[in-house]
């Protein structure tokens, strides 16, 4: 065997070792899906704070038409509701898409309530950056 016969060797070995690792990376890539729920809907982030009398959960609704937001209360769960202004693309978002485009045009999120929670007195405000402030009053125990 050649010393030529040895380098093609290497390379053939080398380029299947780069093809398996692609194709580990693809799997791996396509598997990462935006959070979405099952009915197709993106799960806006959000974060709660507690403080001694109350609980405030922020809800981040970039693009959201605020006038067609829902907010309930369900089985001790916050439940979120709200369209987008428009469609959007989520390869926009993201800046490529791997796989399948996908398309949202409404926000839902259900966020599980402390057990404190006073969920009949919640109050909802709408802030202009469109940042949805959620506060629920902390029950008094006698």
């Amino acid at each position: 065997m050649s010393w030529i016969d040895e380098v093609f060797r290497e390379f053939e070995r080398i380029r299947k070792r780069i093809e398996k690792e692609i194709d580990r990376i693809m799997r791996e890539y396509t598997t990462l899906k935006p959070d979405l729920t099952p009915d197709g809907s993106l799960q806006p982030l959000y974060t709660l704070y507690e403080y001694s009398d109350r609980y405030v959960i922020l809800v981040d609704l970039p693009v959201a038409d605020t006038s067609t937001l829902e907010v309930k209360v369900v089985d001790d769960k916050l439940v979120l509701e709200a369209r987008l202004e428009r469609s959007i693309r989520l390869g926009d978002v993201y800046g490529h898409t791997i796989g399948q485009e996908i398309s949202v045009s409404r926000y839902r999120q259900v966020i599980p309530l402390p057990a404190d929670a006073d969920a009949e007195k919640t109050e909802v405000k709408v802030r202009p950056t469109k940042i949805i402030e959620v506060i629920i009053p902390k029950k008094k125990f006698a």
